[in-house]
């Protein structure tokens, strides 16, 4: 049992390096050759396997795995050779890492992400920029104030500190000779028919759904639901599965009514147990605790459900299942970058910046979104770059970031269509591009739970008042967040 505000900061994090770390008290060290040693919490999943050509592997997290002609990512890996193994991942759903002393594999999305820092000492690599800091001592680089509005991440590869780099989805990183290699995770996608698409991401999500209900002596799935599509699919799936789940509502001072009601009446029509989790007191050493955990990183909804306690009352043990990475296959940023070009932001990244409406302290922010147009240009691969900005930036930075801060808590986060089959079959099907980007969820949800079409999805129940109230609070947010970062900009440091 944690009794110390100090030993959950570091919560199911780990180290990865062939330098001499004083790891935190408590963990657990595993050797995987050539000086290299994995130190982590006792609360992180972590498997070994060792490849058919004798090198051992750390799994990281959870990884589920999607296709029923493939072994289980363990099986996978003990039959295949050291130069294969990158090839086993397509078809792993989940948040997780894969590592040995020459590659380190993100998740699709990088969700489980990975920090390396190269010095004379040795490489170390950590999901935690906390960690990094207490470890090494470097400096902040991008001191930029980030708020729940506007561009509300670090964009990588470059991060808040100094030196520290951070892992993009296409690129595997090798400890031992400290080099890159792109990792083409899309391949050139050929448009599949929508009902085949629709009929392989729920077979795969069915699978993904009942292997967590049988992992850890089957621990309670809980979906947080709300007036969406994106959860609304996931639910579907769920219940068509024959998996027992429960549904979840945080309650925040900017739900909307539809998100505060409709989850209950969709859950009752399947006769699904539905929970709505009310706020209690906002308790500042919570939230302390998790701006220490998270490095100052993130900023939106989950710090405040973590600081008012709504994750508490849900046991020591469970799955929470969360709907992010939908939007991927929806083309969410293709109208905010609308009009922008790689070669242009090369030369102007702050473009990029300002159609998030973030305008001041962006130079650091903004040096680290020119290294990624390098590499996306660098690497060009078949489908747009907005879409890649979306998984590489918005998943791997922002979400990833809300997932770390996740770690905190006792009930695991898992986004189930995190997986590099889904993103292809979701940005390759027939029918999902230009006003029908939803066509392929509206499909799902269809084959799966007829009943929802006559439920509509987020519904303006709450009028005039709620859109006013909504502008005037993200108005406000970004007032106040530049307001802090001028003074920032005027103070001497």
């Amino acid at each position: 049992m944690e009794t110390q505000a100090a030993s959950r900061t570091n919560r199911r994090q780990f180290i990865f390096s062939n330098a001499r770390i004083d790891a935190p008290a408590g963990w657990r060290s595993i050797g995987l050759g050539i000086g290299f040693f994995l130190y982590h919490c006792p609360l992180l999943n972590v498997v070994t396997a060792v490849d058919s050509s004798g090198q051992r592997w750390g799994l990281l997290g959870h990884a589920f795995e999607i296709a029923t002609d493939h072994d289980d990512p363990i099986a996978g890996i003990a039959r295949s050779p050291t130069q294969d193994v990158p090839k086993l991942v397509a078809t792993w759903s989940g948040r997780w890492l894969l590592l040995c002393p020459s590659a380190l594999i993100t998740d699709a999305g990088a969700l489980l992400g990975a920090y390396t820092l190269e010095n004379d000492k040795g490489v170390i690599i950590s999901g935690s920029l906390a960690l990094l800091s207490q470890l090494t001592g470097v400096p902040v680089r991008d001191s930029r104030i980030i708020g729940w509005y506007g561009f509300n991440w670090f964009p990588g590869p470059l991060c808040k500190l100094d030196s520290v780099r951070r892992l993009l989805p296409d690129q595997i990183y090798n400890p031992q000779s400290r080099c890159i290699k792109f990792f083409d995770r899309l391949p050139a996608l050929s448009h599949v028919n929508l009902n085949d698409a629709a009929d392989e991401l729920i077979c795969g999500l069915t699978r993904v759904f009942r292997a967590m209900s049988r992992q850890g002596n089957a621990k309670p799935l809980f979906l947080a639901l709300t007036a969406g599509l994106d959860s609304r699919t996931n639910f579907s799936v769920l219940q068509a599965s024959d998996v027992p789940f429960t549904t979840l509502t945080l309650q925040h001072p900017r739900i909307s009514r539809a998100d505060a009601t409709l989850p209950a009446t969709i859950s009752s029509t399947y006769h699904i147990t539905h929970r709505y989790v009310a706020s209690d007191k906002l308790l500042r050493d919570k939230l302390d605790e998790y701006d220490a955990h998270t490095y100052g990183c993130v900023v939106d909804g989950d710090r405040y459900f973590y600081a008012r306690g709504n994750y508490e009352s849900f046991g020591p043990q469970g799955w929470i299942i969360r709907s992010g990475c939908w939007e991927l296959g929806r083309k969410y940023f293709h109208t905010k970058l609308r009009g922008l070009t790689l070669e242009e932001l090369l030369d102007r990244p702050d473009r990029l910046m300002l159609r998030f409406r973030t305008f001041l302290g962006t130079k650091a922010s903004a040096d680290s979104l020119r290294e990624w147009v390098r590499w996306r240009l660098d690497h060009p691969v078949g489908i747009p770059w907005q879409d890649l900005f979306y998984r590489d930036q918005r998943l791997g930075g922002w979400l990833s970031s809300i997932e770390q801060s996740l770690d905190l808590i006792d009930l695991v986060s898992i986004h189930p269509v995190n997986c590099d089959r889904f993103y292809c079959l979701m940005l390759g099907s027939e029918g999902v591009y230009g006003s029908q980007t939803a066509a392929l969820q509206h499909e799902i949800i269809a084959r799966c739970a007829a009943g929802l079409k006559s439920v509509p999805i987020n519904p303006p129940l709450d009028g005039r008042y709620f859109a006013t109230k909504n502008i005037f609070l993200k108005t406000a947010a970004i007032a106040g967040g530049e307001f802090k970062n001028l003074l920032k900009l005027l103070t001497p440091s």
